[in-house]
């Protein structure tokens, strides 16, 4: 239950009370385990089409995860905006994209970081690669500028979407009942400065490049795998 607008924030104990008074009977359920994740599935849909639609599904956090905004820069660098790596490099460079872009999705238990883009059929086997490229680049070279131009988009971002009272109205809600603390946007920027570069090529990322890996190694690009693998 989510209430719009800021005039007035009910109790969330006198709330849940009247919710149990109504629906007090029903079962609680149990804490669902963690789904396997399976590595490198491909799945392509033929059709007569001018343009071809790529997308690159990669594991993310999950939402209680400390590191989820080290990955938010990540994604911001990586594909988020017209300076990101993927923009300059696959449809400013090089031409082989319409368009190209990454987001990240955290959910309770898990996360998903993905990677889509618009590209002509005759590219696809050269843009598969690059934009896998890409992801390997960030590895072990991300400029300070990079990470400060990043925390500037989420932050400014943020503050942006806190002018509609719809979209303050989702952030309580869900915070209140996924998360089960109130952060302030206040709160989540501190959070996103506290970022390092360091931070960036983390303990965490090898779940991600592990999955690069695999899905290059279906494209058959061998030289971007040994990128990827650092070697």
């Amino acid at each position: 239950m989510v209430f719009k607008g800021t005039e007035r924030r009910p109790d969330p104990v006198d709330i849940s009370a009247q919710i149990e008074s109504t629906g007090g009977m029903i079962n609680a359920g149990t804490e669902q385990e963690r789904l396997t994740v399976y590595w490198c599935k491909l799945r392509l849909e033929y059709k007569k089409t001018e343009q071809l639609h790529l997308s690159i599904a990669l594991p993310g956090l999950a939402l209680d995860d400390p590191d989820i905004y080290a990955l938010d820069l990540l994604s911001v660098i990586l594909g988020e905006g017209m300076s990101s790596r993927l923009f300059v490099e696959l449809r400013e460079n090089r031409g082989l994209a319409y368009d190209v872009h990454s987001g990240v999705s955290h959910f309770r238990d898990t996360g998903a970081f993905i990677i889509s883009a618009g590209v002509d059929p005759a590219s696809a086997y050269e843009a598969g690669p690059a934009i896998l490229e890409q992801v390997a680049s960030v590895r072990d070279s991300i400029d300070e500028r990079e990470v400060e131009r990043a925390k500037q988009l989420v932050a400014g971002r943020l503050m942006l979407r806190m002018e509609d009272t719809r979209a303050v109205s989702a952030w309580m809600g869900s915070q209140e009942m996924v998360r089960g603390e109130m952060l302030d946007v206040d709160h989540v920027v501190q959070r996103v400065e506290a970022v390092t570069s360091e931070d960036l090529c983390a303990e965490w990322l090898p779940r991600i490049w592990s999955m690069t890996t695999s899905t290059l190694r279906s494209w058959g690009h061998a030289g971007a795998i040994s990128a990827c693998r650092g070697s």
